[in-house]
């Protein structure tokens, strides 16, 4: 879900940067093409495997698992 979130984050911060003004006045294609690898890069990710239901449990159980093996480890 990390991954999701920093993609998403990336196609943000790339329209901010487009002048709108601009891309407004632009063709379809432009239109099209604005951070086109950014969200290729998102689609990518959201068909892909790594969202599904086992994925997901096993990310998440793995970083509690480490929080408590970090935390217990530096006790030691």
């Amino acid at each position: 879900m990390d991954k999701l979130f920093e993609l998403n984050k990336k196609i943000g911060l790339c329209y901010q940067k487009i002048n709108y003004i601009k891309l407004f006045n632009s063709s379809q294609e432009e239109k099209d093409s604005a951070c086109r690898k950014e969200r290729d890069e998102y689609i990518e990710f959201v068909n892909s495997d790594a969202l599904n239901f086992k994925n997901i449990v096993e990310e998440k159980y793995n970083k509690v698992l480490s929080k408590i093996f970090n935390k217990y480890l530096i006790c030691f």
